[in-house]
């Protein structure tokens, strides 16, 4: 058995109306990367937030990652579906597998 990461099983009952963090890799730039969930999209906060540390040792984590200004990388969708299964051989052992956005840059 597998997980697959979809909005319906993976998203709060609300959604993204929280504050929702994740760290995501960017093969454009070889490296992870600090998001935000907002909305329908994923942006990423790294230049105000290098590692998730930084984020959460700010007075107030949700409202730092609100308000930081950051690049749209892709929806949550894509994300997502870029996304895949894990196996529940990795889920045991709290492996993940590399999340990454196939378009690092907004369509258009």
């Amino acid at each position: 058995m597998a997980l697959q990461l979809d909005t319906h099983t993976s998203l709060p009952g609300d959604g993204t109306l929280g504050a929702l963090a994740a760290r995501v890799w960017r093969p454009d730039v070889e490296g992870p990367s600090v998001v935000a969930l907002r909305g329908q999209d994923v942006i990423d906060i790294t230049r105000a937030f290098p590692t998730m540390r930084d984020l959460c040792e700010t007075p107030d984590p949700a409202t730092a990652l609100q308000l930081a200004p950051g690049e749209r990388l892709c929806s949550i969708t894509e994300l997502f579906d870029n996304t895949p299964p894990i196996p529940a051989t990795q889920l045991a052992h709290g492996c993940w597998p590399r999340s990454t956005c196939r378009s690092s840059r907004p369509p258009g």
